[in-house]
């Protein structure tokens, strides 16, 4: 005789899934958040420079984001945990032999998986876009602080280049080097508002290796705040080549003049531009509203994967919980760290093959949705087949 659901075994279940997926989930915040951290060290290491406050707000804004993936798949990790705990203590079987079916504690446990879907869909969709847009915005007011801060003192400051960052007047400049341009550094003799005079620029090769240095005697500038860019429209331009540059000694050069540079030199404060219409940065209302009026067919494509890919991850836990939860039941826990270094590995799989279907399949999103029903037809016929059903 099968007996219904009690409800300590229901409040013993929910309490074991909560404090896992707590502890799960903490851990896996302070990870992403500390990748995060350390992939925008060096605007970090600068707001902490000029102001601690503006440091931690930084840090306070990386959180949703990390917190936003970390979330679902704590909780995929505390379901393996937990059931796998429960079959290796024999608690299942305990409550098997007392008249309880095995719904009685999977029907919880899908129920505490719906839950956390629907929050978590709460701070994919709307809370951590509206913090990466916010962080984004702090950032660039940090960069341009620090960069007005170095220009005031009349500091030399650097810019690195990459392939990324090629344009017309760097190309020019490169030509007359006859190497690859690696890196400017700028001295400003004197500035107002809108123009610097008496510039000095150094473009440095491979292994810091001087190649030419650029003096002129006006640059117009022009602050492109959002993508962090500074453009100089150079005048009186004189221009020579250091063929050889060591230890302080130059054996030849050759020197060149222009009345104006040929057109603007672009330099980059920052390796990472804020773009404000990114579909990344958008809560799912204003995001939506872009999908339905935008007429760009390739914003609408990549607005549209992006609302797959959160929204399939928002769910995460539901749909690993059904592959999650036969899998602990069939291989209990040995080793604490072992199950969770499996359902990790689990959840990797999810998410590495959701990018390789939206690869393979392109399109507003389908490679994700693909991946999505895959991993829950499988884990429903497991599922099914743990519960007797259909059999």
């Amino acid at each position: 005789m099968r007996r219904k659901s009690s409800p300590t075994i229901k409040r013993y279940i929910y309490g074991e899934l909560f404090f896992i997926s707590t502890l799960c989930t903490l851990v896996l915040t302070l990870l992403l958040l500390y990748g995060n951290m350390n992939r925008h060290h060096e605007e970090l290491l600068l707001a902490l420079s000029l102001n601690s406050s503006l440091f931690t707000s930084l840090i306070l804004l990386l959180v949703p984001y990390a917190f936003s993936l970390a979330l679902p798949f704590g909780f995929s990790l505390s379901v393996l945990f937990c059931v796998g705990k429960w079959s290796s203590d024999r608690e299942i079987i305990a409550m098997d032999s007392l008249g309880f079916s095995k719904l009685n504690w999977f029907k919880p446990t899908i129920l505490c998986a719906l839950f956390i879907s629907f929050f978590a869909a709460v701070i994919i969709l709307h809370w951590a876009p509206q913090a990466r847009f916010q962080f984004e915005q702090k950032k660039a007011e940090v960069v341009w602080s620090g960069f007005d801060s170095i220009v005031n003192k009349g500091d030399a400051f650097n810019f690195k280049l990459g392939s990324h960052k090629r344009f017309e007047a760097l190309d020019t400049m490169q030509s007359f080097a006859g190497e690859e341009i690696t890196k400017l550094s700028v001295n400003i003799g004197s500035k107002n508002e809108d123009s610097w005079e008496n510039l000095r620029i150094l473009a440095w090769g491979e292994s810091d290796s001087l190649l030419c240095i650029l003096h002129a005697k006006r640059a117009d500038v022009t602050k492109d705040i959002e993508q962090g860019k500074v453009s100089l429209e150079l005048f009186d331009v004189d221009i020579e080549k250091a063929d050889d540059f060591s230890v302080g000694q130059q054996n030849h050069s050759s020197f060149i003049s222009f009345k104006r540079w040929n057109s603007p030199l672009v330099l980059n404060l920052s390796d990472q531009a804020m773009r404000l219409d990114s579909p990344k940065m958008l809560p799912i209302k204003q995001l939506l509203h872009k999908i339905r009026t935008s007429d760009s067919s390739g914003f609408v494509e990549s607005a549209s994967a992006i609302l797959s890919k959160n929204i399939m991850l928002a769910f995460s836990p539901v749909i690993l919980s059904f592959v999650l939860i036969p899998v602990g039941v069939s291989k209990p826990r040995t080793e604490s760290s072992s199950q969770l270094v499996f359902g990790l590995i689990i959840c990797i799989f999810f998410y590495a093959f959701g990018v390789l279907f939206s690869e393979l399949i392109g399109g507003p999103g389908w490679g994700w949705w693909f991946n999505g029903i895959i991993f829950l037809v499988f884990g429903l016929t497991k599922s099914l087949k743990l519960l007797d059903i259909g059999s």
